[in-house]
């Protein structure tokens, strides 16, 4: 598989292009007020879909190679490292049809939200999602996939929670939040901060045990001076 660095690349560019509108989408919205529900904002989430059907077919007839953008495209020590093939393009279409209709009813449904929430955290979010969604899907190493799913599990809890004054949706995001948790985080908690200590009881007595937990036992916390105050002399 031929692997190609350039941006020359003719179904790499213009899949660049098609996604220039959701780029525009989530730095524009922020230079009008948080009411915003402009119709140009859905026509931009409009023309990217079309724009990556367009460039999925383009993708699908074309040959499968890699695209590594370098500095300032930089993960470390990886490059963003982008995979184009069919599978990609089968995808790329999907998220294509199912952003394109979206953009015909988000002005209207919207509307009854825009008095009560920042519309421009709800479009930016929109855009970032979907943004995320193709580099999901393009990802050829570890590092562009983790971020892109990152920013995709993200963007999808803020617009789960654009209407936060709802106890549901409210409960929604953190249902989604959990669940992104859950599935990605790298440990799994067993214990809330235990804190130990060893004592003995043969010349004082009054330690914090499992009768009487009234403080911490580890020496070095704040709550050491009431642990001492509660020591008596052991009687022999």
């Amino acid at each position: 598989m031929p692997v190609m660095s350039s941006l020359k690349v003719e179904p790499f560019g213009l899949l660049a292009l098609s996604i220039l509108p959701w780029v525009a989408l989530a730095l524009a919205v922020w230079r009008d007020g948080p009411r915003t529900n402009r119709r140009l904002w859905s026509v931009l989430v409009g023309l990217g879909a079309c724009g990556l059907l367009v460039a999925a077919v383009v993708l699908f007839l074309s040959p499968a190679h890699l695209v590594v953008l370098h500095r300032p495209f930089y993960l470390g020590t990886v490059g963003i490292a982008l995979h184009l093939d069919g599978l990609a393009a089968w995808f790329l279409a999907v998220i294509a049809l199912a952003s394109g209709p979206t953009a015909l009813y988000l002005p209207a449904y919207m509307a009854h939200l825009r008095a009560h929430v920042d519309m421009r955290v709800f479009w930016a979010a929109l855009a970032l999602l979907l943004l995320s969604m193709v580099l999901v899907v393009l990802a050829a190493n570890a590092p562009t996939f983790l971020i892109a799913w990152e920013v995709m599990s993200l963007s999808s809890f803020v617009l789960v929670a654009t209407d936060h004054r709802e106890p549901a949706t409210r409960q929604a995001a953190l249902n989604t939040i959990e669940q992104i948790f859950v599935s990605q985080a790298p440990m799994i908690p067993t214990s809330a901060g235990n804190y130990g200590a060893e004592y003995s009881t043969k010349h004082w007595v009054g330690w914090p045990d499992d009768s009487n937990p009234y403080a911490p036992i580890q020496p070095t916390l704040t709550q050491a001076l009431d642990v001492v105050m509660h020591l008596s002399p052991a009687t022999s």
